[in-house]
């Protein structure tokens, strides 16, 4: 079987890399590297670092080792170089067309919305790499908690809005005002839409909300690890309502 995916990778590579542009194809014997794939996913804990291993092949074996230079890809990154380790080479082994490239990632102001770090090969002369490889990076809860994003979109009087969630157990776990629902003003001056974001334990949770001029205004968005989980339309409330969702 490894024999017969060597010869379908080698075949298939060789095909990817003969474009509509240039008709030539690349000679058999040709070194050519390629990541085992375009893109890949890693989760990194807020506070915590993660370090991945990402296979690449080669077409062809050779009984000696074989040393390839990478480079991340600036323009195609949104990671900020603190938040990752790339090593300048990575080695094939001898006899071997396997080799691993190991990448470290650690939350140094992670977008929570997530980011991306692109790396390539760079051949040397007579060497064919193939396509850049995508790490999509996301920001992950501790403690396998669930990420919370409220979106809050304000009408012409945001600081009449105040709100908290609950718990099951009525207590107040996140709240959107200093003097918690009882006297709004935390949003004067703000337009258009507020993203807050969280980590909280799978549950049931209650989103407060009261309009200090008893007249709504102020749209809700409750999102669970990108999923809807809750939402408040600016026109279904005046004084003080709630919404009950779960997490």
């Amino acid at each position: 079987m490894k024999k017969i995916y060597s010869i379908l990778f080698i075949v298939t590579s060789l095909f990817l890399f003969t474009s509509c542009e240039d008709e030539t194809p690349i000679p058999l014997g040709t070194t050519l590297y390629s990541f085992e794939g375009a893109s890949a996913e890693v989760g990194v804990e807020q506070g915590g670092e993660k370090t991945s291993e990402f296979k690449f092949y080669a077409a062809l074996m050779s009984n000696s080792a074989r040393t390839i230079d990478v480079m991340v890809v600036s323009a195609e990154t949104t990671l900020l170089p603190a938040a990752y380790s790339v090593p300048a080479s990575v080695t094939i082994p001898a006899n071997s067309n396997v080799g691993i490239l190991s990448v470290n990632i650690k939350d140094s102001n992670l977008n929570p919305d997530g980011d991306t770090l692109t790396v390539e090969f760079l051949g040397k002369e007579g060497e064919y790499t193939g396509h850049k490889m995508t790490i999509n990076v996301s920001q992950l809860c501790p403690n396998n908690g669930v990420k919370l994003k409220l979106n809050l979109t304000f009408d012409a009087y945001p600081e009449e809005v105040a709100w908290e969630i609950l718990d099951s157990n009525s207590a107040v776990v996140m709240v959107g005002s200093p003097n918690h629902v009882a006297y709004a003003g935390e949003y004067s001056g703000m337009a258009g839409t507020l993203t807050i974001l969280n980590c909280l334990p799978s549950g049931t949770y209650t989103l407060v909300v009261k309009d200090d001029y008893a007249d709504g205004g102020t749209a809700f968005e409750i999102l669970g690890n990108g999923v809807a989980a809750g939402s408040l339309a600016a026109n279904a409330y005046t004084d003080t309502t709630t919404v009950t969702f779960s997490l």
